[in-house]
């Protein structure tokens, strides 16, 4: 009786043993499953943290590559309304100059074909090289509206008004911009057209008041500058 119970006790034991070892090593899978998981997760994180800060490098070398050609763009367009006999030359060079560099810059496209507009008169070629330029700005950038009203700017300059009023209603579709109520104004006052003129040039001085200087001293204007309605609108 004793022989057997130390059998069943030994029996017994194994068994505790075999279930010790048995949870034991399940604890320590378990954990070593657990630490598996932290270790994952944490790669994770540290792989997320890299894919934002390369995201923020990108942006940063992108916001400075945007500044960089604005800064050069805006130089350009200031020589374009300055008063150096040279300025469309300048303009031209400068221009080509960013677009070799940065070839989608749709702001130096309209600028360039601006330019190469008002040196239209000198070189006829010219204004092929214009609406080509301006064409590519728009592809570029459809919603351009400095670039649509570069396009109405061009084709006044070629004389071709009705042309250029559909295309700064096409700029005033996206941008409240005052030149192209100005452009409009402009046209309709050298085809006698006072009312149209008047009101177009009203649009354009509600947003900027100094016109009213400008018009004064334009020539475009002179067809309609002795009608009452237009004296009221500038003098007043």
């Amino acid at each position: 009786m004793e022989k057997k119970l130390k059998v069943k006790l030994g029996i017994f034991i194994s068994l505790c043993i075999v279930a010790i070892g048995t949870i034991t090593y399940g604890i320590i899978d378990h954990k070593r499953e657990i630490n598996k998981l932290e270790a994952q997760y944490l790669q994770e994180l540290q792989e997320k943290e890299a894919d934002r800060e390369e995201k923020k490098r990108l942006q940063e070398k992108e916001k400075e590559k945007e500044d960089e050609i604005n800064a050069k763009c805006q130089k350009a367009e200031d020589i374009l309304f300055g008063k150096d006999k040279n300025k469309y030359d300048e303009v031209i060079k400068i221009t080509t100059d960013i677009i070799k560099e940065h070839p989608d810059s749709y702001r130096a496209y309209s600028l360039r074909g601006i330019a190469y507009a008002y040196k239209s008169n000198i070189v006829s070629s010219n204004k092929t090289k214009a609406m080509e330029d301006i064409n590519k700005s728009l592809e570029l950038k459809e919603d351009y509206g400095y670039g649509r009203f570069n396009k109405g700017l061009a084709y006044a300059i070629f004389g071709q008004y009705d042309e250029a009023l559909k295309w700064y209603d096409k700029s005033l579709e996206v941008e409240n911009y005052h030149w192209s109520h100005y452009g409009k104004a402009a046209i309709y006052a050298k085809r006698g057209d006072v009312n149209n003129s008047v009101k177009n040039l009203k649009e354009a001085i509600k947003i900027k008041p100094d016109i009213k200087d400008l018009v004064k001293k334009e020539s475009e204007f002179d067809k309609v500058k002795n009608y009452k309605e237009f004296k009221d609108l500038i003098n007043n």
